[in-house]
């Protein structure tokens, strides 16, 4: 059967890439208003562009380890319908006239928590759609995806921010997350997942990640 021709990697790649794309608009738009809204000086924009990324450094090994404990198709739909609640709070905030740095950081902070959890888990879910033979397919073409996206994604992002204002580009943002949800909703599979709850074996495990 043809990759492309498989309806739960077609839902679940476009999930993906419609996730990507959101990421790229809210990691541009999110400065963009502390900038222009907030007048932010240049350490407070690194301090906001740092909380981004620091979900990053901190919970991807974890992460990995809980991912492998769970169903991860719930894990995604719940990590996109965060990301999308959080992100529509800046725009609240604009137009009710109470955004702040706090609320900028605090949401950027969140976000990219959800934002590991989402990319931890859709790699782990992809075995669960396609069979083994088409693994290595499936991964490259989201491989591929991933670098299309990581080029046209910066400056798609720009062109909705010039055009729509940061706010609204969050906003927009916010409904590609639950376009991204609604995608992986819409797949129906059984997933195997380790089962435990030994918590020193996810010690164990994230020792052995830091070791390898």
């Amino acid at each position: 059967m043809n990759l492309w021709q498989h309806p739960n990697f077609r839902l679940s790649w476009l999930g993906k890439m419609v996730s990507l794309f959101g990421t790229d608009i809210s990691g541009l738009a999110i400065p963009t208003a502390a900038l222009y809204l907030l007048h932010a000086n240049s350490a407070q924009i690194g301090i906001l562009q740092g909380a981004q990324g620091v979900a990053f450094l901190v919970l991807s090994l974890p992460v990995g380890v809980w991912v492998d404990r769970l169903p991860r198709r719930p894990l995604l739909i719940f990590s996109d319908l965060a990301r999308a609640l959080l992100l529509a709070i800046i725009p609240l905030c604009v137009w009710q006239g109470h955004l702040t740095m706090g609320v900028l950081i605090g949401v950027g902070v969140l976000v990219g928590a959800f934002t590991v959890c989402f990319r931890v888990a859709e790699r782990a879910f992809l075995p669960s759609i396609v069979t083994r033979d088409e693994l290595v397919a499936a991964n490259s073409a989201i491989s591929a995806s991933e670098a299309i996206a990581e080029i046209t994604g910066p400056a798609l992002a720009g062109t909705l921010v010039q055009l729509l204002t940061a706010p609204i580009a969050i906003l927009v943002d916010s409904l590609s997350y639950l376009f991204s949800a609604f995608c992986f909703w819409k797949i129906k599979v059984s997933e195997d997942t380790l089962q435990t709850e030994e918590h020193p074996e996810g010690w164990a495990a994230m020792l052995e990640g830091v070791c390898a």
